[in-house]
């Protein structure tokens, strides 16, 4: 396994190669407010190619002990941005890997109005483009994703990977149709989940933190995270940075507070205007027999739907015979998370050897 060479050689060789594809692009970290703009015309703005998330994961891997480097582009055609792809290149010791969140590659994600004949050119260009660099830095194996986005059918990427001979696994990811009123939502709630959400309601004292919100609050959150896990679980920089999704309106915290103040419980959640996710949780374990997650999911529904964002993405569905095969807790959550969700979304993951 070839150890990682520095940004600059990693660069300059994808450079070459999209030129050889013959795409036009620009890389966002020459020009992270071009990315920023492309992603804000995107058909739907997921939050894993959000830059903001996109800071957060290199934070996090880095925090890790990975080396991190964003080499994450804008897709041109005819001058104009026609696309986005997010992109990491990650090493520690002696394994790389290739991601755009975490683990996985996701496919490029386009404007409206981009022809298909567009969208299927840029695509193969640059599938072909990561194909090379996972030979020419020595990744046997770099994995594929492809989940809901809100369109009919596959795209051109989840075609082309399966053709070259992908071995595929499939899991499962429940969302919340926000579109729907809000009284039919919760009517659609888990039957046992609604007494216990209007007990939470008498129980605590609930907050939402946004925007230029209450940073104490931000900081008891996190010392609660820390608390409960017996440990500090990342650096200090991607608490930092959750909090800057906040400022910047892109985030919010749900927090309860029992009757003498304290905090119990929370949850931080990353929006769009077309996606959210619960990205963080923490509630006080001696209260684990309260309600304390219901009431954190129905009032984070309540405040995504007063912000207009179309899809929650509560979480994943567990199954016993899913590859890896989740622990008990795992499924735990996942069956908790079910109880407040309107759909269950496949999710293609693409195992592609270089």
């Amino acid at each position: 396994m070839k150890m990682l060479e520095s940004l600059a050689v990693v660069y300059d060789w994808l450079v070459g190669r999209l030129y050889e594809e013959n795409l036009q692009v620009v890389f966002r970290r020459m020009n992270a407010q071009q990315y920023e703009d492309a992603f804000e015309c995107v058909e739907y703005r997921m939050v894993d190619y959000d830059p903001l998330m996109l800071d957060y994961q290199i934070a996090y891997m880095q925090s890790a002990g990975w080396v991190a480097e964003d080499l994450s582009i804008v897709l041109l055609h005819n001058g104009r941005a026609a696309g986005i792809c997010p992109l990491i290149i990650l090493q520690r010791g002696q394994e790389t890997l290739l991601s755009s969140s975490v683990t996985d590659v996701f496919p490029p994600l386009f404007a409206t109005g981009v022809e298909d004949s567009v969208r299927k050119r840029l695509t193969k260009g640059w599938l072909s483009s990561i194909r090379h660099l996972a030979v020419r830095w020595c990744i046997p194996v770099w994995h594929g994703q492809e989940g809901f986005r809100n369109q009919e059918g596959l795209s051109h990427w989840h075609h082309l990977l399966m053709m070259s001979h992908a071995r595929l696994a499939i899991t499962h990811d429940w969302y919340v149709d926000l579109s729907r009123d809000l009284a039919v939502i919760k009517a659609g709630f888990r039957t046992s989940y609604k007494s216990l959400i209007n007990k939470a309601d008498r129980l605590w004292r609930v907050r939402v933190i946004r925007d230029f919100g209450d940073r104490e609050a931000w900081d008891e959150f996190h010392a609660l995270h820390a608390s409960v896990a017996g440990k500090e679980t990342r650096a200090q920089a991607t608490w930092e940075l959750q909090w800057d999704a906040i400022v910047r309106g892109r985030g919010f915290l749900i927090c309860l507070s029992d009757a003498t103040g304290r905090m119990v419980g929370g949850g931080y959640f990353h929006f769009t205007t077309d996606e959210a996710i619960y990205a963080v949780g923490a509630y006080d374990r001696d209260l684990f027999d309260k309600p304390l997650g219901h009431a954190v999911q129905h009032h984070a529904i309540r405040e995504l739907k007063s912000k207009g964002v179309r899809w929650y993405r509560i979480g994943r569905q567990c199954y016993e015979n899913d590859v890896p095969a989740p622990t008990d807790k795992e499924c735990a959550i996942s069956n908790f998370k079910s109880g407040f969700a309107t759909h269950l979304f496949p999710v293609y993951r693409t195992f592609n050897h270089a």
